[in-house]
């Protein structure tokens, strides 16, 4: 039996430049490297279509073609002619390319965390020192040391000056955080908090380190490197103590957890003319910031180059890190102009040429970061390039050495259809986010330990992605013989703040929290229009549109709130259209997804929960149990606070939460012969069933009955925060065992 040839790569060939095949073939460091000396085997190849190279390039002539010199026999080459390429020949770092058409279910896939947060949370001395809890009461101290790191150009060192630090506040949100740092220009008695201490009354050791930190602070400057660490925790009981400004050797800055590595943005001076004393303001960004200013333009070679100089750019060559990152050769957006489009091949295109430019002078570039490799191991970020028989391993620039790029198995193969991808202008951040779509794809930036990650990640909305995240034990739904309703979720079993093993949620008892301001969701959706696109070779775009799904018993409370959503991703089936199987299967998949994903918001809360003695552990992008009421909630951000006085610390951290939901009603309770649960308000199997007959009869289908009513009025009555009597609010409630 004949063994199965492997699909074809499709190359739409588009560059005016290159006249012949031997052109094509003989250009360094493209696609087609591999090919060199095979001529006749590109020509002859068919990739089992019936139909090869040669005979592909032929048909695209005419009898006008030949009088201009396009002879049958000369391989010309004319631009859109649609080429197929051997993937076991091919230049190997493209095969990132995919050629699948599996419908990607969302539903398939349980909620992604970034792998160094996981770590963090399975280490039992990821949580702060010095807390000592007996009892109800917490007798011990919560250490607010703070420490804060600055590579300044100026000095061409890192310089340690957390002894100074009169206030600090991080800002972070899911793409990206920002700091405010402020120092006195002279030092003073009180400030220097070294290892300073507080306990629940707010007492402080205070340590003085009086100095002149003028001539420090007009040696910080614009996109100079910044790490911040809160209070100390247990796992990094080794950290130093230092009082004044100390230089710290590039030897410490691998395996520390840092809860921001940044860059400066602008530094202010405030005095009066008449006195000494006055402080200096540091703004800045975490390594967002790269993304957020910097633009991209991404345009041929050819556009910049002339036959007179060569280069057409004054000031810079071609071996310039910007020219490098934005003027990129003619392969890379071709390759990118049609379906070979998926997410995490892009992204990691996109990181490719972002990395020509680094922010670190180029004679420390081999050697700034070079902790992050111990006993062999490697951590930094590295480029490949294949060359002929060669594997070339060139270390990227600067910081990009230690930002990840981690892509979520749900939606790494989801392809985009959106040509201005291959010709990409604006801020690069604008080019993740136009790659990564709402509400299919959640894109987030954050420092976790010791690098800076880019995670792409299907957001953790969906049934599946909330109930991965609970214990086994609450997998498994309750029935209420009686038919009333019994809580235990506001039981704490355990009074420590943190994550328990077995379980991805961060807990957070009432005994940490200052304050809470929350209220209902009222951003939320009462019917869909949804439109797909779809971009395939030798076809032009078509628009798959179905039909408006249209909750009645949402609108007759709520009003008209429209959900629209213009889909990008799409599935290419075998025969190169829209109408096939796997198409329909994933706009069903997709919509299905988004019900499920927002049918529960008008019975959430949100707000905001302001902790008492603040934890750095609460990252954007996760989840918490609020164990005062109960809920589940979604963190959008993170305030971080400290301001050192003279006589006491204040720590706070304030989280911004959303999507709260009562967590017994997340996997369900069969109450009054029905099971109540977030997940059950809308009947998707007969959605599904009637797209599917929509899109086979392609005609309007019978309205059916979408909205479960019990479990419907069961959310609109706010029972899931009631007793069995119905009366009296779920925080508080006594345990009836």
């Amino acid at each position: 039996m004949a063994e199965k040839q492997p699909q074809p790569i499709q190359y739409l060939f588009t560059d005016p430049t290159v006249k012949t095949v031997d052109d094509l073939l003989q250009k360094q460091d493209t696609l087609f490297n591999g090919y060199q000396g095979k001529k006749e085997d590109f020509l002859k190849y068919d990739g089992g279509t019936g139909k090869t190279n040669k005979e592909r390039i032929e048909e695209q002539y005419n009898d006008f073609d030949e009088d201009l010199g396009y002879e049958v026999g000369t391989e010309y080459l004319k631009p859109n002619t649609v080429l197929l390429l051997d993937p076991t020949i091919v230049r190997t770092d493209f095969i990132g390319i995919k050629g699948d058409n599996q419908v990607n279910n969302l539903f398939d896939f349980s909620a992604y965390y970034v792998q160094e947060y996981e770590e963090l949370k399975k280490n039992p001395q990821y949580r702060p020192t010095l807390r000592v809890i007996k009892g109800d009461t917490e007798v011990g101290y919560s250490n607010c040391y703070l420490s804060v790191w600055i590579y300044s150009r100026a000095f061409n060192m890192i310089i340690d000056m957390s002894a100074y630090c009169m206030s600090l506040d991080v800002n972070s949100m899911l793409q990206g955080s920002n700091f405010t740092l402020i120092f006195p220009l002279s030092a003073h008695p009180g400030l220097g908090t070294r290892r300073a201490k507080k306990n629940r009354e707010s007492n402080v050791d205070i340590v003085s380190f009086p100095t002149k930190l003028t001539k420090f602070a007009q040696r910080i400057s614009t996109n100079d490197i910044v790490w911040i660490r809160f209070e100390e925790l247990q796992m990094e009981k080794d950290r130093e103590e230092f009082s004044g400004l100390k230089q710290v050797d590039n030897s410490s800055l691998a395996g520390n957890v840092y809860d921001l590595i940044g860059l400066v943005d602008t530094v202010q001076q405030s005095s009066k003319v008449s006195s000494a004393q006055g402080v200096v303001t540091v703004t800045g960004r975490d390594l967002s910031k790269l993304f957020q200013d910097d633009e991209a333009i991404f345009q041929p070679l050819a556009t910049i180059s002339d036959s007179a100089t060569g280069n057409i750019i004054i000031g810079s060559t071609q071996d310039d890190g910007l020219i490098k990152r934005n003027f990129v050769s003619g392969e890379y957006p071709i390759l990118f102009s049609k379906e070979f489009r998926d997410i995490e091949t892009t992204m990691q295109f996109y990181m490719n040429q972002l990395s020509n430019i680094g922010l670190l002078p180029d004679d420390i570039n081999d050697t700034f970061f070079g902790s992050y490799v111990k006993n062999g191991n490697d951590r930094r970020s590295y480029t490949y390039r294949v060359k002929g028989t060669e594997v070339e391993r060139k270390l990227m620039r600067g910081l990009y050495q230690i930002i990840k790029l981690q892509v979520d198995p749900a939606v790494k193969n989801m392809k985009v259809v959106d040509s201005s991808v291959s010709q990409p202008e604006g801020s690069l951040l604008t080019l993740f986010n136009k790659l990564c779509q709402e509400p299919f794809v959640e894109l987030l930036l954050h420092t976790y330990s010791d690098v800076y990650n880019i995670v792409v990640r299907k957001p953790p909305f969906d049934k599946t992605s909330l109930q991965s995240l609970l214990p086994q034990e609450k997998g498994e739904k309750k029935e209420e013989g009686d038919g009333d309703i019994e809580q235990s979720y506001h039981k704490e079993t355990q009074e420590e703040s943190g994550f328990q093993a077995g379980d991805h949620l961060f807990n957070l008892p009432a005994s940490d929290v200052a304050s809470e301001e929350l209220m209902f969701e009222d951003n939320f959706y009462t019917w869909y229009k949804c439109e797909f696109k779809g971009r395939f070779i030798g076809q032009n775009t078509v628009l798959a549109q179905v039909p408006i799904i249209y909750f009645s018993d949402y609108v007759n409370i709520w009003g008209s709130r429209q959900m629209q959503v213009n889909s990008n991703y799409t599935v290419v089936g075998d025969d190169g259209k829209i109408g096939t199987i796997e198409s329909k299967d994933q706009i069903i998949s997709d919509i299905l997804y988004v019900i499920e994903s927002t049918a529960y918001l008008p019975f959430t809360r949100k707000g905001t929960i302001t902790l008492n003695k603040g934890d750095r552990r609460i990252k954007p992008g996760s989840w918490i149990r609020y164990k005062k009421t109960g809920e589940l909630f979604y963190v959008e951000g993170v305030m971080n606070q400290v301001q050192v006085g003279m006589t006491s610390v204040t720590r706070r951290t304030t989280l911004t939460v959303s999507r709260g939901m009562v967590e017994d009603f997340v996997v369900g309770k069969t109450i009054r012969g029905t099971l109540m649960s977030y997940f059950n308000l809308i009947d998707l199997e007969n959605i599904k069933n009637s797209l599917r007959q929509f899109m086979t009869a392609e005609k309007a289908v019978t309205k059916e009955i979408l909205v479960n009513k019990e479990v419907f009025e069961f959310f609109l009555s706010r029972e899931q925060f009631f007793d069995k009597e119905g009366q009296v609010w779920a925080d508080d409630l006594t345990l009836n065992d």
